[in-house]
């Protein structure tokens, strides 16, 4: 597993996400997996015209989770560093069992988001043969086994791609 040095943690690791983004290299407990194409122009593209954190846009959209609709705050898209630290810490947490599986499986985190209590992650189905493969999804930042405990709510479909997502972005009065 290569790790990814600090050229990846910035807007410039945006512009090289596609040298690595097939196969990216996870994590010693996460094999590596194939962005598909669109996302990685669509990442590509919002790093080079969009800085990395939104914070002071204060942009939002809709999830759906169990029959409620819920409005999130997002954050950002991570640099392919932190793509690379945030799956490793979420899928290795100290609060499970050693072999338990935290993210849902075949789903990978590229970002965050808030809600009104809950930390967010953004999330790309990576499963290839799936026909959801490079959908985005929203899921509660958990560290329970999936389906335990903190990590029940399970995932919340947000769109087609990355480009579809970031296009739905919208002021909190526009939602």
């Amino acid at each position: 597993m290569k790790y990814l040095d600090d050229t990846y943690s910035s807007e410039a690791g945006f512009a090289r996400f596609a040298e690595i983004a097939r196969p990216f290299p996870f994590t010693k407990k996460l094999k590596p997996a194939n962005f598909p194409d669109s996302f990685i122009k669509s990442y590509v593209s919002f790093g080079q015209k969009n800085p990395i954190d939104y914070d002071a846009e204060k942009i939002f959209f809709k999830a759906r989770f169990s029959d409620t609709d819920e409005i999130f705050w997002f954050d950002c898209i991570f640099d392919p560093q932190r793509i690379q630290m945030q799956n490793g810490i979420i899928s290795e947490s100290n609060y499970a069992d050693e072999d338990a599986v935290i993210l849902p499986p075949g789903y990978y985190t590229f970002g965050a988001a808030y809600g009104e209590v809950l930390e967010m992650r953004l999330m790309i189905n990576l499963i290839e043969n799936s026909k959801d493969y490079g959908k985005i999804y929203l899921w509660t930042l958990a560290y329970d086994a999936y389906g335990s405990g903190d990590n029940t709510k399970g995932l919340a479909y947000l769109a087609d791609d990355l480009r579809s997502f970031i296009l739905e972005l919208k002021q909190k009065d526009n939602l």
